[in-house]
């Protein structure tokens, strides 16, 4: 939670700070980024469940604990964290953007895909809403952020092909850590 807060606010001073000298990825970049804070505090805080919902996807016996849990779900979200951060606020680069924006179709994807799942698992217990924990800002900042982030790249070819598949092969790795 804390983290999550500190680096929204770190991103969104630095925004406000810098909008007017940023290159328009850059700016993508950084609500993509801030996307991110908030769409952790939505799966583990408010409303929260995401490992609780992520285990019965998963057909655990014990959703609370196995296989996800807080410490290894959160573990994650803050290693990527911790690797993404510096890089957006030192020298952001179109590759990096190109890892938000495929990381949030991946995000969208799964999130789908959970959301379906779970719908499908509970509507005969009274279960009204597709919703699963995250899924607000997966479609509400992720869904326009990233559609945006790829326009942008594409459309001013800032890069090759090469650094597309770089890019693809980083955020498969940050969409499916082995810790999650």
């Amino acid at each position: 939670f804390f983290w999550d807060v500190g680096v929204l606010t770190l991103l969104l001073t630095l925004m406000l700070l810098n909008w007017g000298s940023m290159e328009n990825h850059v700016r993508l970049s950084y609500l993509w980024l801030c996307g991110m804070c908030l769409h952790q505090l939505e799966e583990y805080w408010v409303p929260g469940g995401f490992v609780w919902g992520f285990n019965l996807v998963l057909q655990s016996n014990d959703p609370k604990r196995y296989p996800g849990n807080r410490l290894s779900a959160s573990s994650s979200d803050v290693i990527i964290m911790l690797l993404t951060t510096p890089l957006l606020v030192f020298h952001c680069t179109p590759w990096l953007a190109a890892v938000f924006a495929i990381f949030g179709v991946a995000e969208i994807v799964v999130h789908s895909i959970f959301s379906i799942y779970i719908f499908c698992k509970y509507r005969n217990n009274g279960k009204t809403t597709p919703y699963f924990p995250g899924d607000a800002t997966c479609f509400f900042i992720f869904v326009p952020t990233s559609i945006v982030l790829f326009r942008e790249l594409l459309t001013n070819q800032l890069l090759t092909s090469a650094g597309w598949w770089s890019a693809t092969i980083t955020s498969r790795w940050k969409a499916f850590p082995t810790s999650r």
